[in-house]
C-alpha cells in the first residue's frame, strides 16, 4: 500500500495516513472555534464535516531507478520481486490517476473510497544468470488498467480542548481489483513479464493512529501504522505467498502563510518485512523505504483547493521522485 506523497491544505482538522492513502482539503466550517491545520498528503487527511461530500481527482507521477534487483517475472508488491534473473538496472515510471470520494457521517467519523487507474512503464537492463550471455539485454514493458480500489475509515477520538493534541484512529482496506501479477503473460525465453500488473494481487489492512498538535502558526503532526498484507495461495509452482507486512510512520510540520495558502515539510518511512513463500522467508525482500516530503496548498474558493506534493527518495528502495496533484471539491449535501 500504501503510497503511498505530500500536499498542503488548510482545514478544520487533518489526519496523517498512508501509502500509499489520499488525504484532502476542506475550508474551515467554523474558524472561530476550530484551528486551521495545514497537513501533508499521504501522511495526512481530514475529517469531513457531517453531511459533506468531498470529490477529489488526483494524479501521481513516480520515477524510480534501481541499479540491481532480483526478478523472475512476478512482482509481488512494488520493489519486491521473486526469481533468478539478475537485473542490472530498472527504470520504472508509474502514473496513477484516481478519483476519491469522502463523506462525513458525523463530525467525528468519515469514510472514503478511492478508485485508481494505473499506467506503468518499465525499462529493464538484464543479464540472465547461467545463460552464457556476455551482453546486456534491454526490454521495455508497460501495463495499464484499473488499480487496487481502497476504502478508509477515520474516527476523531477527542476534540482537542484545552490545547491538547488531536487523536484520530484510521483503518484502510485495500482490495485486489488491479491486474494480478501472477496472471500476466510471460516471455517464453526470458521468463519476464510481457505486460505489467496494475495491482499487487493481495488484500491488505492498515490500522493507524494520527496525532496533530496545533502550535500557532504551525501544526506538528505524526502518524504510525501497521500494514498487514494477507497471504494467499497463488497456485502453480509458487504455492502460498505472504507479502511482507510493513511498519509505517511519518512526522512533519505544516505552516499557514495566509488564509489561502500554506506549505509543509515532512518525512515518511516504511519498514517492510520479509516476504514468505510456502512458509519460508524470501531473502532480500526486507526493505527500508523513506521519503522527504515538500508540499504547497492554495485555496481558490470556499469549496476547492489545489494541493501539490513533491516526494524525494531518502533510501535506495524509495522512488527517486514523486509528484502529486490533488484537487478536492466540497459539496454540502445536508
Amino acid at each position: 500500500m500504501l503510497w503511498l506523497a505530500m500536499g498542503i491544505m488548510t482545514t478544520p482538522f487533518a489526519m496523517a495516513h498512508g501509502q500509499n492513502t489520499a488525504p484532502a482539503t476542506e475550508p474551515p466550517a467554523d474558524t472561530t472555534s476550530q484551528p486551521e491545520i495545514p497537513a501533508i498528503s499521504n501522511v495526512t487527511g481530514i475529517l469531513t464535516p457531517k453531511g459533506t461530500l468531498v470529490i477529489e481527482p488526483s494524479i501521481v507521477l513516480s520515477h524510480t531507478s534501481i541499479n540491481r534487483v532480483i526478478l523472475e517475472g512476478y512482482t509481488v508488491i512494488p520493489a519486491i520481486t521473486i526469481g533468478s534473473i539478475d537485473i542490472r538496472q530498472v527504470d520504472r515510471d508509474v502514473v496513477t490517476a484516481a478519483m476519491t470520494a469522502r463523506y462525513g457521517v458525523t463530525d467525528r467519523f468519515e469514510f472514503d473510497l478511492k478508485v485508481p487507474y494505473v499506467y506503468r512503464y518499465d525499462s529493464l537492463t538484464t543479464r540472465p544468470i547461467g545463460g552464457g550471455a556476455d551482453t546486456d539485454v534491454v526490454s521495455d514493458t508497460e501495463g495499464a488498467g484499473l488499480g487496487d480500489v481502497e476504502m478508509g475509515l477515520h474516527y476523531q477520538m477527542n476534540d482537542g480542548a484545552g490545547g491538547s493534541p488531536f487523536y484520530v484512529a484510521n483503518l484502510r482496506i485495500k482490495s485486489d481489483t488491479g491486474t494480478d501479477p501472477f496472471e500476466v503473460p510471460l516471455d517464453a525465453v526470458s521468463g519476464l513479464e510481457t505486460e505489467l500488473p496494475t495491482g499487487t494481487g493481495f488484500w491488505s489492512l492498515e490500522p493507524s493512529l494520527t496525532v496533530l498538535f496545533p502550535s500557532d502558526p504551525a501544526v506538528f503532526f505524526g502518524n504510525v501504522g501497521y500494514l498487514w498484507n494477507i497471504e494467499r495461495d497463488v497456485g502453480g509452482t509458487y504455492g502460498t505467498i505472504d507479502p511482507g507486512d510493513a511498519l509505517r510512520f511519518s512526522v512533519g510540520m505544516g505552516y499557514g502563510i495566509n488564509e489561502k495558502s500554506s506549505f509543509s515539510l515532512g518525512y515518511e518511512h516504511s519498514v517492510i518485512m520479509r516476504s514468505r513463500q510456502n512458509g519460508q522467508d524470501i531473502a532480500g525482500t526486507d526493505l527500508q523505504i523513506g521519503s522527504l516530503l515538500l508540499g504547497w496548498s492554495y485555496r481558490i474558493s470556499e469549496k476547492t483547493s489545489y494541493n501539490l506534493t513533491i516526494g524525494i527518495g531518502a533510501t535506495d528502495e524509495a522512488p527517486d521522485a514523486k509528484i502529486e496533484l490533488r484537487i478536492p471539491i466540497r459539496y454540502d449535501l445536508f
